[in-house]
């Protein structure tokens, strides 16, 4: 009897799930709805634990309206086994690193290798 009540719960749970899941889609397509779709991307390829990419890190958050308003930020990190291939795809040897490409991935602007201060990377996102 009491696999019954528990199978029971668990249904009630992926039904409630599932609409919560429907509200949270939809809610996210009338949000899409009121942004502008940004035609470009910024990845940051960074090791967390490094020193260096933190401090980048710390410059992009500061930044983060107005950089948001510009292009989308990707993190791509070395912690992250998913990501090894965008760092052979672009050919990444030195990080912090930060590279604009377009929709289609085509690289637009590669920054060099190091910590960009706020006002000078503000800057050249807003020539692209």
């Amino acid at each position: 009897m009491s696999f019954v009540k528990v199978a029971g719960v668990i249904s009630v749970m992926l039904i409630m799930g599932s609409n919560v899941f429907a509200k949270a889609d939809s809610a996210n397509v009338v949000q899409g709805e009121k942004q502008t779709v940004k035609e470009n991307s910024l990845l940051f390829f960074m090791n967390p634990n490094g020193r260096p990419c933190q401090i980048q890190d710390e410059i992009l958050q500061s930044a983060k309206a107005t950089i948001d308003s510009l292009v989308n930020v990707q993190y791509i990190k070395t912690t992250i086994s998913q990501d090894q291939a965008k760092f052979y795809k672009y050919g990444i040897r030195s990080i912090p690193l930060l590279i604009v490409i377009d929709k289609s991935g085509k690289e637009i602007k590669r920054f060099t290798p190091g910590i960009h201060e706020q006002e000078q990377l503000i800057a050249d996102l807003k020539k692209l």
